[in-house]
């Protein structure tokens, strides 16, 4: 398309700027601000192609640049099938407000044939025409920015009062606020610490506490039951009965649900231990076992000794139930020994397999419960 069947000329511009309304205050506005709007004009211009009037649709391509000739390219928009009647046409435009800022710049025009898609196609029209904003319009995006502002290098005056947003601290016109650190904190400039004076006598650390002689407290004073969790499950309880007895309490799955309850020493006859031995060929299985510390067989006596895991003094009193496993053909019969206490303070005792006549030592085995107290 040769350049010189187009000559274009310019009526009456209207500048619409897209500016908000607001007041006006010599400021200089710096720092993050709200992004002002974009920015709309209505371009209106006369277009010829070979000497006459332009008629029909055509595509005008619009650059801003910051220069009369070459420069950088602030911006691009393209308007397709664009109606041209008589040469006349009318198009609102509208730039980002960063590329609007400052002075507009230089507005380069082109144009092609609306059937055209080849880029090659459009022929430049010139010179470049200047954008320029009235006083007014200047002046109003000013102002939006600075009501927007965040800081301003100057500014006459601002009332207290008419400041919004002020933090409590501040509201009576002074930053005078103080603070004073409690009992067992220090305030270390802006910070709050601990004490270090009081860290063994007021908290517990899990590292340990090294308080002195005396008695130290660690509990409840509202009879309220105290649980230690482990994998978020109450592994221990610690509460008192309808007589503000302690009781420890083991939250331990025996098959049933079952806990076992500590008093003064093995309270209301709970069970202390349970558990079952499988004597075969491969020797002694206990299987289901809770406070058993071991099982062993005499071969010389023919006896099973077992070993509790619980703590005892020589008035414990214990009583073992053993149940055996046999073969139905068979009428066995389990005879225990007396419990004593060893010298690690653990009950044991014997049981003896026999069919009435005689000790069984071939393969058995048998069910024990121990309650205690």
């Amino acid at each position: 398309m040769n350049g010189k069947r187009f000559w274009w000329g310019l009526v009456p511009v209207l500048m619409v700027l897209a500016f908000l309304g607001g007041f006006f205050v010599r400021a200089s506005a710096r720092g993050a601000f709200q992004e002002p709007p974009p920015v709309t004009f209505t371009y209106q211009g006369r277009l010829q192609e070979g000497g006459q009037p332009a008629q029909g649709y055509y595509d005008l391509r619009f650059r801003l640049y910051d220069a009369e000739e070459n420069g950088v390219l602030k911006a691009e928009l393209l308007r397709e099938n664009v109606a041209i009647n008589q040469g006349q046409f009318n198009i609102a435009l509208t730039f980002s407000s960063s590329a609007m800022s400052g002075e507009p710049g230089y507005l380069e025009v082109a144009v092609r044939p609306a059937e055209s898609e080849d880029e090659s196609d459009f022929t430049i029209l010139s010179p470049r025409q200047a954008l320029t904003r009235v006083p007014y319009a200047w002046q109003a995006d000013i102002a939006v920015r600075a009501e927007s502002a965040t800081s301003a290098d100057h500014a006459e005056s601002v009332p207290w009062s008419g400041i919004s947003g002020v933090p409590s601290g501040l509201q009576d016109g002074d930053d005078n606020t103080t603070y004073t650190a409690g009992s067992g904190l220090i305030l270390n400039g802006t910070t709050f610490e601990l004490n270090p004076g009081e860290l063994d006598a007021r908290y517990w650390g899990l590292g340990g506490n090294a308080i002195g002689s005396g008695q130290v407290h660690l509990g409840s004073t509202d009879n309220q039951p105290w649980d230690l969790i482990v994998n978020e499950k109450p592994a221990i309880t610690l509460r008192s009965d309808s007589e503000y007895n302690p009781i420890v309490q083991f939250n331990q799955d025996a098959g049933e649900n079952k806990t076992i309850e500590i008093g003064e020493r093995y309270r209301d006859n709970g069970i202390v231990a349970w558990g079952q031995v499988w004597d075969g060929d491969m020797g002694i299985d206990l299987t289901g076992d809770f406070g058993i510390q071991s099982v062993s067989r005499d071969d010389s006596n023919f006896y099973y000794h077992v070993i509790l895991d619980v703590n005892a003094t020589s008035d414990s009193v214990f009583v073992v139930t053993v149940t055996p496993i046999y073969d139905p053909t068979m009428a066995l019969i389990a005879n225990v020994s007396q419990v004593t206490v060893n010298d690690d303070n653990h009950p044991e005792f014997d049981v003896y397999l026999s069919n009435g006549n005689s000790l069984i030592t071939g393969f058995c085995g048998f069910n024990f419960i121990v309650t205690g107290r």
